[in-house]
């Protein structure tokens, strides 16, 4: 069964552009360079943010769970004074 490309929502005809940045043929060998590393530089800065997130949650898990564990061992040790 063949569909009709006009009649299909999905095709694209390529007429227009939804993308601000011009295309890579569009631009110099210096550009096409600068221009990757940005996008690598913004990953690798993303990707650190993302880290420092995850050691900072990691962080304070730790320390709730230590104060937990205070906690529980002045329980055992002095029972009375815990309602």
């Amino acid at each position: 069964m063949s569909f009709d490309k006009s009649s299909n929502p999905f095709y694209d005809n390529d007429n227009h552009s939804f993308s601000k940045r011009p295309d890579r043929q569009e631009l110099s060998d210096e550009e096409q360079i600068q221009r990757m590393m940005a996008e690598i530089e913004a990953s690798e800065q993303r990707q650190l943010d993302s880290t420092r997130r995850a050691l900072a949650s990691i962080d304070d898990s730790e320390r709730v769970g230590i104060a937990t564990a205070e906690v529980c061992c002045l329980q055992k040790i002095a029972p009375g004074l815990w309602p």
